[in-house]
């Protein structure tokens, strides 16, 4: 799988999975928190459109993709805190993707297993795709939306490289290490604190507005987001917040990336900006809509498969469609 490529395309599916709106709730006021019961299971529906536009050396590398995945959400307990433990599993998905390397469908429900055929790096990708599927990770929650710790993570990883490096063997080492740099605690936990809420303390009436500044991957990946948010209005038991936000995501040398004698800059701003619906008795998330556009630049140092290293400019536009129900 050629590694400009292997890194572009963890790079969008990461951006594509951030774009929840992290929020601070507070209505006549609301004071919006987590107050889930042991047993309730949500499903939710996660749809991304992407377009990627890139430059390398003079020639386009756009990629564009439909990226459509089901989870499963079960509280499996509620301690004496107010801590929840929450299984959230990985269900069917579909993808379709136009790239350099070629076109590629895929439906974990309806696999076909000549899709991607004879190229490495579409068939590494699909079975990134089909290996998550029934993947299960175990995290805790506070009700203000923090995660508190996590099981299964590595288990994901070793599942997920292991199926990848069916058809590359060779790549296994570096597949796995550049695979930590995104799912790793830190980064898991800025996500799902968009997937569950992330409640700052004090209520909120409609009209509000709040301000928030937020940090996105981790450590070995960071975004700061300057988030603004807005009480739009509370109907039918459903909190509506508008939220605007600025990515940065840095030019300082603190910010480089190193794996495996490999070192990469990513240079990029932008913005999101959406709306997104809370229950307000259970502060499950229940629809969010989020668009955005960054533009910058991906700076890699030379290594001996790319002695000259790469510079190459890109803008990624796109929008990310969140809908989740309780199912029991």
């Amino acid at each position: 799988m050629p590694l400009r490529t292997f890194v572009v395309t963890i790079f969008a599916l990461f951006i594509a999975g951030a774009a929840y709106p992290t929020f601070a709730e507070e209505s006549s006021k609301i004071d919006l928190k987590l107050n889930l019961k042991a047993g309730q299971t949500f499903k939710m529906t996660i749809t991304t459109e992407q377009k990627i536009q890139q430059n390398f050396n003079g020639q386009p590398m756009d990629v564009n993709t439909v990226q459509t995945m089901d989870m499963l959400s079960k509280v499996l307990a509620v301690d004496s805190n107010n801590v929840a433990k929450i299984k959230m599993t990985y269900g069917d998905m579909k993808m379709k993707m136009d790239s350099p390397q070629g076109h590629i469908e895929y439906d974990t429900a309806n696999p076909d297993p000549n899709t991607a055929q004879n190229n490495l790096a579409l068939e590494s990708m699909k079975n990134m795709w089909s290996s998550l599927k029934g993947m299960s990770i175990t995290m805790k929650v506070d009700q203000q939306g923090k995660t508190k710790g996590y099981e299964g993570i590595n288990e994901m990883l070793d599942a997920i490289t292991a199926k990848m490096t069916e058809t590359d063997p060779n790549s296994g080492a570096m597949i796995k290490a550049m695979l930590k740099q995104f799912l790793n605690e830190d980064s898991m936990g800025d996500m799902s604190n968009g997937m569950y809420g992330s409640f700052d303390s004090g209520p909120v009436a409609v009209g509000d507005v709040w301000d928030s500044i937020t940090s996105l991957g981790g450590k070995n990946f960071p975004i700061d987001t300057d988030v603004t948010c807005m009480l739009k209005e509370v109907k039918d038991g459903t909190a509506t917040i508008d939220m605007m936000a600025k990515i940065d995501m840095g030019t300082d040398q603190g910010k480089l990336i190193e794996q495996n004698g490999m070192k990469m800059n990513l240079i990029m701003t932008g913005v999101l900006n959406g709306y997104s619906k809370v229950d307000v008795k259970t502060g499950w998330l229940t629809e969010s809509e989020v668009k955005h556009s960054m533009n910058g630049t991906i700076k890699m140092d030379p290594t001996p498969q790319m002695p000259e290293g790469m510079t190459m400019p890109m803008k990624i536009e796109g929008k990310t469609k969140v809908t989740s129900e309780m199912i029991n």
